[in-house]
């Protein structure tokens, strides 16, 4: 039995998120898709780079564990751009167009989407952390498939 102080505080906004996705655009050409859900399954293209050329879709199954981890990393500050989409009036290089979005239990969804260029700000650094995370997190996972699908390619 946990002791009080290690008992694990309930969060409903994390506790009832049921799917996960980022989906990141240059120009014309997708960069990065990741769509992950509370029961493991995974959606993965691209590499997140603007130049990105690895345009296979990857969908499968993963450990439930990896979407509860990337959930951990999501903050207040995170969740209150949701409903937001802005734009950089002036976006300086390629243009981008990042999106990253929610699903809870009970069909609730909330979405940020940010428009910039490759030579600008870009999104603020909590959307930009979580991100990197939902990146590193189902990069084992891509690299993985990628292999595989090699693997039969010969």
């Amino acid at each position: 039995m946990l002791a009080h102080d290690q008992m694990k505080t309930p969060n409903p906004v994390q506790d009832e998120l049921d799917g996960i996705i980022v989906r990141l655009q240059a120009g014309e050409d997708q960069c990065l898709f990741i769509m992950l859900g509370a029961d493991g399954s995974i959606n993965r293209l691209g590499t997140g780079d603007v130049d990105n050329t690895e345009q296979d879709l990857f969908i499968g199954r993963t450990d439930p564990a990896l979407f509860r981890d990337l959930v951990q990393s999501i903050t207040p500050e995170l969740l209150n751009w949701c409903g937001q989409s802005l734009a950089d009036p002036e976006p300086q290089g390629k243009e981008c167009e990042l999106t990253v979005g929610f699903r809870w239990l009970g069909g609730k969804e909330a979405f940020t989407c940010w428009r910039y260029g490759t030579e600008s700000d870009g999104p603020p650094p909590e959307i930009q952390e979580f991100v990197g995370a939902a990146m590193r997190g189902t990069d084992p996972w891509f690299s993985k498939q990628k292999a595989m699908a090699r693997g039969h390619e010969g």
